[in-house]
């Protein structure tokens, strides 16, 4: 895309020659095609051009997602959970009536290692970049009887029992 790619030039008069230095940074979301394009360049281009190591980050939005889908993870995995009880049970899980996330973090794979002050290949600098986030959520499920003749009795207002999870967690890497 277009606004993904910025070119800078600078010329300069070295006595009767002219110097043209150019830079072009380049913004991708897909480490893959980064690499092939990176490895075309170097291929092609002549030792008077000088492709430069990438340089990683993440958008805000990234990581909003990378939240979201770790949350919604961690409820997945408090309903599944909670089924597994039903089953023990005798009993049919219900709708969620409380879905609270107690916990999130997230942290990025040299913050925990500490970084070392030698350098390091690309693969480690993607260890280094990528970030883990982690969602603790706290659920509690209607539970439901299994027998069709007591569903009925519940609808004509009796008791429903609630079951609790709050060890729904998840965690996943971007």
């Amino acid at each position: 895309m277009e606004e993904d790619i910025t070119v800078m030039k600078h010329l300069q008069r070295e006595e009767v020659l002219y110097c043209m230095q150019a830079e072009v940074r380049m913004v991708f979301s897909d480490f893959v095609k980064m690499q092939d394009v990176r490895s075309v360049l170097i291929e092609k281009l002549d030792r008077s051009v000088c492709v430069g190591d990438p340089r990683f980050s993440h958008s805000s939005e990234s990581l909003s997602v990378l939240r979201s889908h770790v949350c919604a993870a961690a409820v997945e995995n408090a309903r599944l959970k909670a089924h597994e009880v039903c089953n023990l049970l005798g009993q049919a899980l219900g709708r969620p009536l409380v879905v609270r996330e107690e916990e999130s973090r997230e942290w990025r794979s040299g913050q925990e290692e500490g970084m070392a002050s030698t350098p390091c290949t690309l693969q480690e600098k993607v260890e280094r970049m990528s970030i883990t986030a982690s969602s603790h959520v706290f659920v509690t499920f209607e539970l439901r009887p299994k027998d069709i003749l007591t569903a009925k009795a519940m609808k004509r207002g009796h008791d429903l029992n609630h079951i609790h999870t709050p060890s729904g967690d998840s965690e996943a890497r971007h």
